[in-house]
């Protein structure tokens, strides 16, 4: 299954395009405001099953203040490496926006072992080909883990992760009438429930075990559960009609005038940039080119008019 990571730019406003079967080649290098950065999404979201936005505290990336309004994205990528953006998925979350939680190490070179095993994401899929693989992200059957120390050798992660002997992992997830219930193989240094702007309604420490009743003021909850070494980041139980899945779909629309404007202003910034860049040029071309010859009208009397 083809994944890619999308976007050169001075503000490090990538994109994760998953399951993708073509190439966008279209991005924009320098002052990417809050408009382009949803122009982009919108464009990349034509051509690809499932797109997240990578690294959104990066250069800050994506500022908090974006994360309320842009629309039409899937996942966030809450881990990347030992980057957390927890607050930034909580202020998409708060907004009514369903995202999933994305986590990555971010490595764009696996040979450099340091860089390897420090997040990523457990995806529930039923098969391991791309249509199932697809189906449960698409259904935000995922969760994200995190290592919390390097004490172990890249091969001993391998081994551990293959095997499946994590230092805990995930028993069940059950959500029955209002009550929300996770639990795991064994006793966890704290879990926690976390809900609207990232307001903490509850914790539990040396427990294999959490249960929250929904309140009827609750519009997500989120659960969050740690050990000595890894913590695990889980998707929100999102409140909803109960008849379509709850998605991040495009909300904004385009404005044509200041669309327009905008886009005349940077053709012609581009001409002037031109212009700047080869001036000494231009003006040796004009110096060098011979002068035009002048045309001197004769005015001298004509008899068919005396």
């Amino acid at each position: 299954m083809p994944i890619y990571e999308h976007g050169m730019n001075i503000h490090k406003s990538h994109r994760l395009a998953i399951g993708s079967r073509q190439v966008s080649f279209f991005d924009v290098m320098l002052f990417q405001n809050q408009d382009i950065r949803q122009y982009l999404i919108k464009r990349l979201k034509q051509m690809t099953p499932i797109v997240a936005i990578n690294h959104p505290t990066m250069r800050n990336s994506h500022p908090i203040s974006m994360l309320e309004n842009l629309s039409g994205y899937d996942y966030l990528e809450v881990l990347n490496s030992f980057r957390v953006a927890t607050t930034h998925w909580d202020t998409a979350l708060s907004a009514g926006k369903p995202v999933y939680i994305l986590a990555n190490d971010d490595c764009h070179d696996i040979r450099k072992a340091h860089k390897i095993g420090k997040s990523w994401t457990m995806v529930h899929s039923n098969h391991q080909h791309r249509d199932s693989i697809l189906h449960a992200l698409r259904r935000g059957k995922t969760y994200g883990v995190q290592r919390l120390h390097d004490t172990l050798s890249i091969a001993q992660l391998r081994t551990m992760l293959w095997r499946r002997q994590t230092d805990n992992i995930l028993k069940s997830f059950t959500i029955v009438d209002d009550t929300i219930n996770v639990k795991f193989t064994k006793p966890l240094s704290r879990i926690r429930a976390i809900g609207q702007n990232g307001t903490l309604l509850k914790k539990a420490v040396d427990t294999d075990e959490l249960r929250y009743v929904i309140q009827p003021d609750d519009s997500y909850i989120r659960l969050e559960a740690q050990t000595s070494a890894l913590a695990y980041f889980f998707n929100p139980v999102i409140r909803y009609d109960g008849k379509r899945i709850p998605k991040n779909v495009l909300t904004a629309k385009v404005r044509f005038w200041p669309t327009f404007w905008l886009r005349l202003s940077i053709i012609y910034g581009n001409l002037l940039v031109i212009v700047l860049l080869f001036r000494p040029y231009l003006l040796a071309r004009l110096q060098t080119m011979p002068p035009s010859p002048v045309f001197t009208p004769n005015y001298q009397r004509s008899d068919a008019f005396s």
